[in-house]
């Protein structure tokens, strides 16, 4: 057996890995889309080890930099830090005083780019340049964290290095993305497309009107825990979790950007720990946690776009067992998503938002006149509104859910999953019987069989 498979805890190399890690060793860069859970990180981590070179893996959040830091230092390799804005000026003068000791080092793209950071970094031999949650440089460099798109610039400034971009969601347009501002030719890039899903999961999407809150209470009830609940915002996250307290539900706590940092490093253990059932969260968490038994993703609200949809039920069944993602969707819910994108590009001269003050750095970066500045906003919001179409779609087609997002995602397969809610005809039937639950006399039988349906009892 491969020894380093053995220091993984492998026994053999799982769907992907060792063609990504063959076409790198043969100095290949390299693009790999696979599943949440199917061992991503493992395929740099090899390199590192088998070559005894230096990574340099750029990651969008802290968590996800913490997580992997202390899993490498696990299995007892210690030559591994993660530099980010949570450590004091004295700890960042040390490590950078002693960068080049480190095999695995961890940074932000706004890290990247951080003049003292990047003096330093320039001056070392780079074995493997790793952009991980790749699909971000589409999904956020236009928005918020425009950092993402001169990742590549950086890239040629150190020298070209092998790179391998690794993500679980990637449509045409976001590998095109990928392509272009990593700075990769096409002909001398290994393009690995693995399995959309993992087979273990079970995707639900229920219609509900009016009823949400009391569905999803129902839900977690019966549901199996460790159980993450997604909602839109803040607010509407902090008052389910009053309502939910208010119910019985006492191992529950939130996890979104308005907490603080140590906050949400003590909820993210004691989850971890089985502390706490129940974790009601925002997108922040969608990639800042490496759970393998969480066992039911709820949406109380789909996001706008499938590529986060995919990513947080990405949480569930990391451990390969039996797992389930609840989606409630309300008629009103895509009507108000397009609302939101179109109020978000209106300029507001005493308030300028996160986005305008993103579209400014692209545009001075790229040196756009006028109508080029035009011409990319326009783009942009046609691509977020065409991103809530898609999802409006995958809700409430009658085709296999499982089966729509993976030739979403350019899978070439045909089957049905036959598990999903379209394959059981569930959402046509909870529809008609939660419309009843609003009767009293109907309410505990509508309550009764509607669940024995969802959960095949």
């Amino acid at each position: 057996m491969d020894p380093i498979l053995n220091r993984f805890g492998y026994d053999a190399f799982r769907e992907g890995q060792q063609e990504v890690i063959s076409a790198l060793e043969e100095g290949h860069d390299a693009i790999a889309i696979l599943p949440t859970g199917n061992g991503k990180s493992f395929i740099y981590q090899y390199i590192g080890i088998k070559d005894k070179c230096r990574v340099v893996i750029v990651s969008p959040l802290i968590a996800l930099m913490v997580d992997q830091v202390a899993s490498l230092k696990q299995m007892g390799i210690h030559k591994a830090v993660a530099i980010t804005s949570l450590m004091t000026e004295a700890e960042k003068n040390y490590i950078l005083s002693t960068l080049k000791e480190y095999q695995f080092i961890f940074v932000s793209p706004e890290m990247l780019q951080a003049p003292r950071f990047f003096k330093q970094l320039s001056r070392l031999e780079i074995g493997l340049l790793v952009v991980d949650e790749a699909h971000c440089i589409s999904q956020w460099g236009y928005d918020f964290r425009s950092d993402y798109l001169f990742i590549g610039k950086m890239r040629k400034s150190l020298g070209s290095p092998r790179t391998l971009a690794l993500t679980a969601t990637a449509t045409t347009q976001v590998i095109h993305d990928i392509y272009t501002f990593l700075g990769l030719n096409k002909k001398e890039t290994t393009y690995f497309q693995g399995h959309a899903f993992l087979k273990n999961r079970e995707i639900d999407v229920i219609s509900v009107e009016g009823l949400r809150s009391k569905m999803l209470s129902e839900l977690l009830k019966r549901v199996e825990y460790p159980c993450i609940v997604y909602a839109s915002t803040i607010k509407e996250i902090e008052g389910l979790k009053e309502s939910l307290q208010e119910e019985g539900f006492t191992k529950i706590d939130t996890f979104h950007s308005k907490r603080h940092s140590s906050d949400r490093q003590t909820i993210q253990q004691k989850f971890l720990r089985g502390e706490l059932n129940i974790l009601l969260a925002t997108s922040a968490f969608g990639m800042g946690i490496n759970q393998s038994n969480i066992r039911t993703i709820i949406h109380y609200q789909l996001p706008q776009t499938l590529e986060d949809y995919v990513q947080q039920i990405g949480r569930a069944g990391r451990d390969l067992q039996f797992s389930r993602c609840i989606a409630l969707v309300h008629p009103d819910d895509f009507s108000q998503m397009r609302r939101k994108i179109e109020r978000s590009y209106e300029v507001d001269d005493d308030e300028e938002t996160e986005l305008h003050q993103n579209i400014k750095e692209i545009v001075n970066a790229f040196r756009w006149n006028n109508d080029q500045t035009s011409a990319f906003i326009k783009k942009q919001r046609e691509r977020k509104l065409k991103q809530v179409e898609r999802i409006e779609e995958f809700a409430n087609t009658t085709l296999c859910k499982e089966l729509y997002l993976a030739q979403f995602f350019g899978e070439k397969r045909k089957d049905s999953c036959g598990k999903c809610s379209s394959c059981r005809h569930l959402d046509l039937f909870l529809m008609e019987i939660t419309s009843k639950w609003n009767e009293v006399e109907n309410s505990k039988n509508s309550f009764e069989e509607s669940f024995k349906k969802l959960f095949n009892l």
